[in-house]
């Protein structure tokens, strides 16, 4: 996985691959890995990490995509797509205001549904 992150642009030489006994890794049950992109303190890592960032996604993508069997593709631009506005009409403690709130909604011609959501 680590040859796809040596990508153009990047002056720096690769740190390797390195082993510890991270958290990340331990606490988890699924395979995990840490990437490391560059060094916050650095400045010119972090001008190639804004500069480049699409590239960067594009990288980590792939390599994770290639390691379950998956062919990258990339997206194909969206042309005349219609763009909806959704508007939220409120949040409620109660299921019965906001069945209150869907009707009057309704009776005024808008679609509504309650989505519940847990805190």
């Amino acid at each position: 996985m680590q040859e796809v992150f040596i990508w153009a642009g990047k002056p720096s030489t690769s740190q390797g691959v390195k082993k510890a006994n991270f958290h990340v890794f331990r606490e988890t049950k699924a395979p995990a890995i840490l990437i490391e992109i560059g060094f916050i303190d650095n400045t010119k890592d972090n001008i190639i990490f804004d500069t480049k960032f699409d590239e960067i996604i594009a990288a980590m993508t792939k390599a994770i995509l290639e390691q379950v069997g998956i062919q990258y593709e990339t997206s194909k631009p969206i042309v005349n797509e219609k763009i909806l506005y959704r508007v939220m009409a409120g949040s409620y403690a109660n299921k019965d205001n906001a069945q209150r709130q869907v009707d009057k909604l309704k009776m005024a011609g808008f679609e509504a549904v309650i989505m519940p959501y847990k805190t």
